[in-house]
């Protein structure tokens, strides 16, 4: 092993025993990034030591996995920046319990499909950002119960259709992006 190498092992260890700490001492922790730490998967209860975390950001990893109940324990959640990842088909129950989210962002993931319902629970929700994905449609109802909705992006997707009442209920709406898709 060469010098370079061993050096690189022992940060990695060194940053591996500072999260066991900042795990066992994280309750009051409000603001989590994860930005570039080559997340790959999020696990079942993954945040449940951080009850009081506010913002989460988990941009520009490997996330391609989601377990059933990764943001569990997160009813305090109020932004979660989730960007720039693997993520081709969200969980349907993924933003259950996490009525209090205000900012979702989910650009630049390859997300393929929505499900029906699945932004339901986001009652507090006022900027979603779906843009530079590979959405080519858009369920009819999707927004429906996003009344609080200010700012919605879905630039740089592949929708070709939408329906003729598909942002109907979203009387708070004030930005709308919809540029760069197929027409």
């Amino acid at each position: 092993m060469t010098t370079d190498q061993t050096k690189s092992v022992l940060l990695k260890v060194l940053v591996l025993l500072m999260l066991c700490q900042v795990n066992i001492q994280s309750s009051g922790v409000t603001k989590l990034d994860l930005s570039f730490w080559g997340v790959t998967k999020l696990t079942e209860g993954m945040f449940i030591d951080h009850p009081n975390l506010k913002i989460l950001i988990l941009n520009f990893n490997e996330i391609t996995e989601i377990e059933n109940g990764a943001f569990s324990g997160l009813q305090s959640l109020e932004e979660l920046y989730w960007g720039f990842n693997y993520i081709k088909v969200l969980p349907n129950d993924i933003f259950s319990n996490l009525s209090s989210i205000r900012v979702l962002d989910l650009k630049g993931n390859g997300l393929v499909v929505l499900t029906i319902g699945i932004f339901n629970d986001l009652k507090s929700l006022t900027n979603l950002q779906l843009g530079s994905n590979h959405l080519s449609s858009l369920p009819d109802g999707i927004f429906s119960k996003l009344t609080s909705l200010v700012d919605l992006e879905l630039q740089f997707n592949d929708l070709n259709h939408l329906q003729v009442d598909i942002f109907r209920n979203l009387t708070s709406l004030t930005k709308l992006e919809l540029g760069h898709n197929i027409t």
